[in-house]
């Protein structure tokens, strides 16, 4: 039996930490119903827990999105409760140690590859559908600058996050007569456990918080958003 419709529905990627628990916090206090995926069960009930403490409402999935098979039924699942999907964040992303292609471990390539390519080709096979039953649709998908240029001992990443930009880009054009608005976004420097891996001993003083991020990612979300197919960076998001 199909549950509330009115409300809107968002599934993020990724959610229990920096970034994504910013914005899965942020549309939740919007009054938008959050699906929050992440690795860890304690960090999943005390993402909840906070959303329940703001009158918003969740729905939790322990889910590594390296297994690559359970991601259909979730999207089952999704179709069964509610009968559509109106956001879609994918914030979720794996960086290996930085290091020499020829040294990278054939288990970080692997687990690159299916995090941050293969997982997101997932996602748009099994809820391109859900997202076209949305009046306003919305897909997100997190990038990087490491996506362009050539950065150094970045390489399963980088290649990863390039891979990224361009199926996202085909698929909006794919879907550029339709409600769906599908975009990328680049939140630049930011002040997370993965920044402070790639670059230790850097201040974060001067890094951007997350909900500086969640404050853009909501603006995308906004019905009268329609930018379609953009790489979209922070603080220069405007709505229509």
């Amino acid at each position: 039996m199909l549950q509330n419709t009115k409300s809107r529905i968002a599934l993020i990627t990724g959610a229990t930490r920096g970034i994504g628990k910013a914005i899965s916090i942020l549309l939740a206090k919007n009054k938008i119903h959050v699906i929050i995926l992440g690795r860890t069960l304690s960090a999943l009930d005390d993402l909840s827990d906070k959303i329940n403490d703001i009158g918003g409402s969740s729905t939790c999935i322990q889910f590594d999105l390296n297994d690559l098979s359970e991601i259909s039924k979730i999207s089952q699942e999704i179709k069964r409760r509610w009968g559509k999907l109106d956001i879609l964040i994918s914030n979720a992303a794996y960086l290996h140690n930085l290091t020499p292609l020829y040294h990278i471990r054939e288990k970080d390539w692997q687990i690159s590859l299916n995090t941050n390519l293969s997982s997101n080709w997932l996602l748009i096979k099994h809820f391109e559908n859900l997202l076209l039953e949305s009046k306003y649709g919305r897909a997100i998908f997190m990038t990087s600058g490491a996506s362009q240029g050539y950065r150094p001992f970045w390489g399963a990443y980088a290649i990863t996050k390039a891979g990224l930009d361009s199926m996202v880009r085909a698929w909006s054009s794919e879907m550029d007569k339709t409600n769906l608005s599908i975009n990328l976004y680049d939140p630049g420097p930011t002040k997370t456990q993965m920044r402070a891996s790639a670059y230790p001993g850097e201040d974060p003083k001067i890094l951007k918080d997350p909900d500086e991020i969640a404050k853009d990612i909501l603006k995308i979300c906004n019905k009268n958003f329609i930018k379609n197919g953009e790489r979209l960076e922070f603080n220069k998001v405007l709505i229509n």
